[in-house]
């Protein structure tokens, strides 16, 4: 994100413990913006200005407490949300099931669902 500059904007990026998640936070991170981490495992966002649990394929009720909470620490406004959660079981590629439907639970759903599931503010504030 070089010459990028997000002063002044919020984000929230799901699954950003490790791997392409984490390495968005950090991008909008140096970019400016102040981001939330999310995830399962706080040990994993060591580090992060903002850290809010959440597993995203768990009840409604904790995915809008999240989306409450993270509203809340970046006062208000969420103008940048990452939609990256999503698991896929470690396996041998010749054990892969001959469909995905099986695993839309645990990996698309969380990407898709999470930020229709969220309470207001969402969507984002229209830029002043």
């Amino acid at each position: 994100m070089n010459n990028i500059s997000l002063a002044g904007r919020t984000a929230i990026v799901t699954g950003s413990t490790s791997g392409i998640g984490a390495a968005i936070a950090t991008a909008l991170t140096d970019a400016g913006a102040e981001v939330v981490v999310s995830g399962r495992d706080a040990a994993r966002a060591a580090g992060a200005a903002h850290f809010v649990p959440v597993d995203l394929a768990g009840p409604y009720a904790g995915i809008r407490d999240f989306a409450a909470t993270a509203t809340d620490l970046l006062g208000g406004r969420v103008d940048i949300l990452v939609n990256n959660a999503g698991i896929y079981p470690a396996t041998a590629t010749a054990a892969l099931p001959d469909t995905w439907t099986p695993c839309w639970p645990s990996t698309c759903a969380p990407r898709t669902c999470s930020s229709a599931r969220s309470p207001p503010p969402w969507p984002p504030a229209a830029p002043a």
